[in-house]
């Protein structure tokens, strides 16, 4: 036997109609599924045949009786009980239900029978919901005339999910929702249409890249259109696997003067490399350990924590983090010791060492960027429509470094930016493609991230500068 689906309505013709026609319908008739409308009114006790009355109280509207209600649900369960199917799952279409998702959905989907109570008027008498509904259910935020569309859609997504509906299981699995993410674009013939061309990368026959492409293309609608899935489906889809600690790596927190001298000599290092081919030979000169090593200590009476990475008792990396503001800085990765997932390691250690996500990443590499003239220190956002980067540069001899970058995972609508720029201007000679790729270049190579999208996920909305 397949799965049962009931519905007790007003209008139960309204609903067999619907669930006799096209897919489900198709299914039903082939014996995979069971639906099975149900009147409320044939189960009154009075002549007129009345299901609802005036609410106790006061107040505009009609209320459904619980009686009819009830006695509809008994008879049910009677049927369900002679089919030797166990008790059905009783879901109550309301206002005040649930918010639907394809995660109720997908949980419907397992059990052997249901049944939808649709409601109607101002509402169901409280007490026959409480007496009968094992769960409340509402498609969204908004109020219809009655229950009857409500319990269609969630009929029809749950009967979907069940085997021999649909003609294969990928028909449901590859869309919108099921992961998490929006379904990316459809096409279908001809291949142009009023100028409008079909991409190239579906025409190629290489499965490979149309997978690539609709991946990219679903995690991009996603972000733009709900950011707020996106976020949850980042949250459980890592951007990539955390490297293994090995045998003979510590992170110690630094203490002693050999461990304050260690992690100066990595910060200078980190400094020159930073500054190296964009600042002057004598800048990079006076970048000493003894600066560093100074510095370190103040920040530690400030309330920083220094912690120093060691491979077999060799210092090759440092973080340090503020636990009082949240901030994660001065992480550096000896030159020796780049690409074996160090930076990574110390990243995760600190955040999760840390309840805030303020998280500042300098960078080991280059650019030379000439056709910006800035002032000597500016300050650049690069604004997001639900993320924050913020770019600190420097600028000598028409070269620009970027050396730092923040990233803070605090969400920012597109209002609240519009509210804190209003008074601001974009400037007009900002490449923003450029600045972008550069800072994607920098964290794919760093952390070997290949997903960058996953880390800057919200589309860039302009460029500020301040200090110009």
């Amino acid at each position: 036997m397949g799965m049962r689906v009931d519905i007790v309505t007003l209008f139960p013709e309204m609903c067999q109609q619907v669930l006799d026609a096209s897919i489900i319908g198709r299914a039903a008739k082939r014996g995979y599924i069971e639906t099975h409308c149900h009147q409320i009114r044939d189960y009154t006790l009075n002549k007129q045949k009345q299901t609802d009355d005036y609410p106790y109280g006061g107040g505009c509207g009609m209320v459904l009786y619980a009686q009819p209600i009830a006695d509809c649900l008994r008879a049910v369960q009677k049927e369900v009980a002679e089919q030797g199917r166990p008790a059905p799952h009783i879901v109550f279409l309301t206002a005040g239900g649930q918010r639907y998702t394809e995660e109720h959905a997908r949980r419907l989907a397992e059990y052997d029978n249901l049944t939808l109570v649709c409601g109607h008027y101002e509402g169901i008498d409280e007490r026959v919901i409480e007496a009968f509904a094992d769960e409340e259910i509402s498609i969204g935020d908004y109020i219809l005339t009655g229950g009857e569309l409500a319990s269609l859609v969630v009929a029809d997504s749950v009967l979907r999910l069940k085997p021999g509906v649909l003609a294969e299981q990928k028909g449901y699995e590859e869309e919108s929702y099921w992961d998490g993410l929006l379904e990316y674009p459809q096409y279908t013939r001809p291949e142009v249409w009023e100028g409008r061309a079909v991409p190239d990368v579906l025409l190629g026959g290489d499965h490979q890249k149309i997978d690539a492409w609709r991946g990219e293309k679903s995690r991009e609608r996603t972000r733009l259109r709900r950011p707020e899935l996106y976020e949850q489906w980042c949250e459980s889809h890592p951007i990539t696997e955390l490297p293994k600690w090995k045998r003979g790596e510590n992170v110690r927190l630094v203490k002693t003067e050999e461990q304050f001298a260690a992690a100066a000599k990595l910060f200078a290092e980190g400094r020159r490399a930073v500054c190296a081919g964009n600042w002057t030979e004598e800048y990079c000169a006076s970048l000493t350990e003894e600066e560093f090593l100074a510095q370190l200590k103040a920040e530690k009476k400030g309330g920083w924590a220094c912690y120093l990475h060691t491979t077999k008792d060799v210092p090759d990396g440092m973080v340090s983090l503020d636990h009082k503001t949240g901030r994660i800085e001065h992480l550096f990765v000896s030159g020796n010791a780049q690409g074996k997932g160090i930076g990574q390691k110390m990243l995760d250690f600190a955040r999760k060492n840390n309840h805030t996500y303020f998280i500042i990443l300098h960078f080991i590499h280059q650019l030379r960027y000439k056709s910006l003239c800035l002032l000597q220190t500016t300050r650049l956002y690069v604004l997001c429509q639900h993320r924050i980067g913020n770019i600190q540069c420097n600028h000598h001899f028409n070269s620009l470094t970027l050396h730092c970058f923040q990233f803070r995972t605090k969400l920012r609508t597109r209002q609240q930016y519009r509210k804190q720029t209003d008074n601001n201007k974009y400037h007009p000679k900002l490449h923003i493609r450029t600045i972008f790729g550069y800072v994607r270049h920098q964290l794919c190579h760093q952390f070997r991230i290949t997903e960058f999208a996953d880390i800057l996920p919200s589309p860039i909305i302009g460029i500020q500068v301040e200090g110009c």
